[in-house]
Protein backbone atom coordinates (compact mmCIF):
# COMPACT_ATOMS: atom_id res chain seq x y z
CA UNK A 1 0.00 0.00 0.00
CA UNK A 2 1.53 3.18 -1.13
CA UNK A 3 1.78 6.39 0.96
CA UNK A 4 -1.08 4.91 2.72
CA UNK A 5 -3.95 4.85 0.02
CA UNK A 6 -5.95 2.12 0.91
CA UNK A 7 -7.09 0.53 -1.94
CA UNK A 8 -9.40 -2.09 -1.06
CA UNK A 9 -11.82 0.52 -1.01
CA UNK A 10 -11.67 0.54 -4.84
CA UNK A 11 -11.90 -3.44 -5.07
CA UNK A 12 -14.22 -4.68 -7.78
CA UNK A 13 -14.90 -2.95 -11.28
CA UNK A 14 -16.93 0.83 -10.36
CA UNK A 15 -20.47 0.80 -11.27
CA UNK A 16 -19.61 1.87 -14.68
CA UNK A 17 -15.97 2.04 -15.93
CA UNK A 18 -14.66 5.93 -16.91
CA UNK A 19 -13.77 7.16 -19.66
CA UNK A 20 -11.58 10.20 -19.25
CA UNK A 21 -9.11 10.13 -16.28
CA UNK A 22 -11.15 13.21 -14.24
CA UNK A 23 -14.39 10.57 -13.89
CA UNK A 24 -11.14 7.89 -12.80
CA UNK A 25 -9.66 10.49 -10.62
CA UNK A 26 -13.39 11.24 -9.13
CA UNK A 27 -14.18 7.73 -8.10
CA UNK A 28 -10.63 6.90 -6.86
CA UNK A 29 -11.79 10.28 -4.81
CA UNK A 30 -8.45 11.86 -5.94
CA UNK A 31 -9.76 14.72 -7.70
CA UNK A 32 -7.87 16.90 -4.74
CA UNK A 33 -5.02 14.87 -4.11
CA UNK A 34 -1.31 15.59 -5.39
CA UNK A 35 -0.51 14.60 -9.18
CA UNK A 36 2.21 12.49 -7.06
CA UNK A 37 -0.26 10.90 -5.34
CA UNK A 38 -2.59 10.71 -8.35
CA UNK A 39 -0.02 8.77 -10.18
CA UNK A 40 0.17 6.11 -7.33
CA UNK A 41 -3.26 5.58 -7.34
CA UNK A 42 -3.65 5.50 -10.99
CA UNK A 43 -0.83 3.33 -11.56
CA UNK A 44 -2.35 0.69 -8.64
CA UNK A 45 -5.89 1.00 -10.36
CA UNK A 46 -4.12 -0.02 -13.90
CA UNK A 47 -2.74 -2.95 -12.73
CA UNK A 48 -5.58 -4.52 -11.83
CA UNK A 49 -8.29 -2.83 -14.92
CA UNK A 50 -7.65 -2.61 -18.71
CA UNK A 51 -8.93 1.41 -19.78
CA UNK A 52 -10.94 1.47 -22.74
CA UNK A 53 -9.61 3.59 -26.01
CA UNK A 54 -11.18 6.96 -24.89
CA UNK A 55 -9.80 6.44 -21.39
CA UNK A 56 -6.23 5.75 -22.49
CA UNK A 57 -6.87 8.54 -24.84
CA UNK A 58 -7.48 10.86 -21.66
CA UNK A 59 -4.56 9.44 -19.89
CA UNK A 60 -1.93 10.36 -22.26
CA UNK A 61 -3.42 13.82 -23.07
CA UNK A 62 -3.49 14.31 -19.49
CA UNK A 63 0.09 13.89 -18.73
CA UNK A 64 -0.31 9.97 -17.32
CA UNK A 65 0.98 8.38 -20.71
CA UNK A 66 3.94 6.91 -18.67
CA UNK A 67 1.42 5.23 -16.75
CA UNK A 68 0.18 3.15 -19.80
CA UNK A 69 3.71 2.68 -21.11
CA UNK A 70 4.74 1.63 -17.66
CA UNK A 71 1.58 -1.23 -17.67
CA UNK A 72 1.14 -2.47 -20.74
CA UNK A 73 4.42 -1.47 -22.74
CA UNK A 74 5.11 1.41 -25.69
CA UNK A 75 2.86 1.19 -29.11
CA UNK A 76 5.06 1.87 -32.01
CA UNK A 77 4.63 1.84 -35.49
CA UNK A 78 6.25 -0.88 -35.95
CA UNK A 79 4.26 -2.87 -33.22
CA UNK A 80 0.69 -1.83 -34.55
CA UNK A 81 1.90 -2.64 -37.58
CA UNK A 82 2.41 0.75 -39.53
CA UNK A 83 5.95 0.68 -40.01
Amino acid sequence: MALGVNMSKFDGPPPTEPHSVSALLRTLHMTDASVYKQKVVLREWLHDHLPDPELRLSLRRNGYGLLLDERFGRITRETAGHG
